[in-house]
């Protein structure tokens, strides 16, 4: 975006000014807080401010030039911005005054909160891609239903862990009609379901989320499943 507001420069007068487009002047008043305005209405920028924004410009095009190459090599990993490694001009805070500037990138605590994917770059992807493809093989074709189905959740969010309050929740799923019962068994196991068996679709649903990790809970669903088939087989005398 920086690149082509500054190849909208138009021509250097020979007052030292600069006449700009205008979308150069929307740019230099944001980052600055004045607007840039000449004789005649024509929009101006001071030779200074020009040679601020061409040492951006250039680093800028200094880091599409990393970036190209090989980003990932200096990120390996998602991490936090450092801006000894990567030197964009971005700012980031609340501003003390409307009329301040947030803090530059250097030293700026707000940076340390958030990390990023600077390390996952065209290149980083398609080498990863390669070195997995040999591991993975064709999903068989020759697969049978099966009955059960097991769902859980990951969550991408921006908190103080990895770890979703909500990751560890499995859900489970199956059709009474899938099971090997017979009528009497599955009449026992639907009484016995209550409120977990929904009667129009048929789907029995068990749902685990009272254990800290999500295996324990996947084991907890299927220890309930066969706890309740096992109840349902057995026969009942009444006397």
């Amino acid at each position: 975006m920086f690149s082509t507001m500054y190849s909208t420069l138009c021509r250097v007068s020979n007052k030292q000014e600069l006449i700009v487009s205008p979308i150069i002047a929307v740019a230099y008043s944001l980052q600055s807080g004045s607007p840039m305005a000449g004789a005649g209405g024509r929009t101006r920028m001071d030779r200074k401010t020009f040679l601020r924004m061409e040492k951006n410009r250039n680093k800028l095009e200094a880091i599409r030039a990393a970036y190209d190459s090989d980003l990932s090599r200096i990120f390996t990993s998602s991490s936090i911005f450092n801006a000894a490694l990567l030197d964009l001009p971005i700012r980031m805070g609340r501003p003390i005054k409307p009329e301040v500037l947030p803090p530059r990138a250097a030293g700026n605590i707000e940076l340390l909160k958030i990390p990023n994917f600077f390390h996952l770059t065209p290149q980083k992807v398609r080498r990863d891609a390669n070195a997995l493809r040999d591991l993975c093989s064709r999903w068989p074709t020759k697969v049978k239903d099966r009955p059960i189905r097991l769902y859980s959740r990951n969550y991408l969010y921006a908190g103080p862990s990895v770890a979703h309050p909500k990751s560890h929740t499995v859900k489970l799923e199956v059709k009474v009609c899938d099971l090997p019962l017979n009528e009497d068994a599955r009449k026992q196991l639907k009484a016995l379901a209550g409120r977990y068996y929904n009667a129009k679709s048929d789907i029995l649903t068990l749902i685990g989320n009272k254990c800290p990790t999500r295996k324990q809970n996947r084991e907890h669903v299927m220890y309930l499943l066969t706890a309740l088939i096992m109840e349902s087989t057995k026969s009942t005398k009444v006397n």
